[in-house]
């Protein structure tokens, strides 16, 4: 059987990575049981692509999981920040208390302040 194209066994070996323990399984089982999930097809010419593509798998899932757990956090982190971000209401421009001359204080009806 020929060698199927690289995104076909990339596809299946998502799938297979997914299913199996690869702490426990050598690469050799790995393609030998890829292999038999591809209906017998002959990997040996692709075992450096296969490697490689393992290590791609488990380093994208590795950051899925990361971006998972620091979602949560972020989601925290972001809400906390908005918290800080929000000005502080203060007594400025129109609500502030400002001192104003006698003469004024006198047009406006007001005491000084």
């Amino acid at each position: 059987m020929s060698t199927p194209p690289d995104h076909v066994i990339r596809a299946k070996m998502e799938k297979l990575v997914a299913k199996v323990d690869l702490e426990t399984m050598t690469t050799k089982q790995f393609i030998s049981l890829l292999s038999k999930k591809m209906d017998g097809a002959d990997l040996s010419k692709k075992k450096k692509f296969i490697k490689a593509s393992i290590t791609e798998i488990l380093d994208a899932m590795a950051e899925e999981e990361e971006d998972s757990a620091s979602s949560g956090e972020e989601e925290e982190e972001s809400s906390e920040e908005e918290e800080e971000q929000k000005p502080k209401k203060r007594n400025s421009g129109l609500t502030a208390v400002k001192l104003i001359s006698d003469d004024m204080a006198a047009i406006l009806g007001k005491g000084k302040k």
